[in-house]
């Protein structure tokens, strides 16, 4: 998402509290399924992608704007908690297992399950993102996010949030490994560990 208002560009990783932070500034993308060029949200049928959930270096290549002077920020998340939160969205309109889910790699949309590092990098392979926040510590590191945009410290609203147990009591061995091969780059990367509360 593109937001000229601040010269800020924000990469939507799935699942790691984007629904929050684009309703914020002001984009609600579920009801902007036509494609915004401007704010780069919505729909775009000839790459059939939201393309809130493009890329860095998709963003930079696509979008036909000088964006050299913005401040660019993602989140990131423990990838176990993340696939859980994917897999229960997605369970509404499937019965498959978690397992199924890992292995074929989501429902209807391949985006939500990339690798975070997927999202982050630049052809060249370096980080092209000025500011990676943690979902595991969002208000704050949002804050930091309005510090350097230069707004004020604004509280995130809880968009999509469902209860539910600890994502360790989805897991058993098979599937903690499954998605420590899956996303080792990730949970490398990020020093990401799977805490078992069973």
């Amino acid at each position: 998402m593109i937001i000229h208002e601040h010269k800020a560009i924000f990469v939507h990783i799935p699942k790691t509290a984007g629904t929050s932070i684009e309703c914020l500034f002001g984009i609600n993308v579920s009801d902007d399924i036509t494609l915004n060029q401007n704010t780069f949200t919505g729909w775009d049928g000839y790459k059939q992608m939201y393309i809130q959930h493009c890329s860095i270096q998709q963003i930079l290549d696509w979008s036909m704007m000088d964006l050299s002077n913005y401040f660019s920020f993602t989140f990131v998340r423990n990838p176990w908690d993340r696939i859980v939160s994917d897999y229960l969205f997605f369970k509404i309109r499937s019965d498959m297992s978690l397992k199924e889910f890992i292995v074929k790699e989501g429902v209807s949309d391949p985006t939500h399950v990339l690798p975070q590092m997927y999202f982050i990098k630049k052809r060249n392979g370096e980080i092209g993102l000025d500011f990676i926040g943690r979902f595991e510590n969002l208000q704050c590191d949002f804050n930091t996010v309005c510090d350097k945009i230069g707004i004020e410290r604004q509280t995130l609203p809880h968009m999509l949030k469902k209860q539910r147990e600890h994502y360790s009591f989805y897991y058993d061995d098979e599937t903690v490994e499954l998605i420590a091969k899956k996303y080792k780059e990730d949970i490398e990367y990020f020093g990401y560990e799977f805490e078992n509360l069973k």
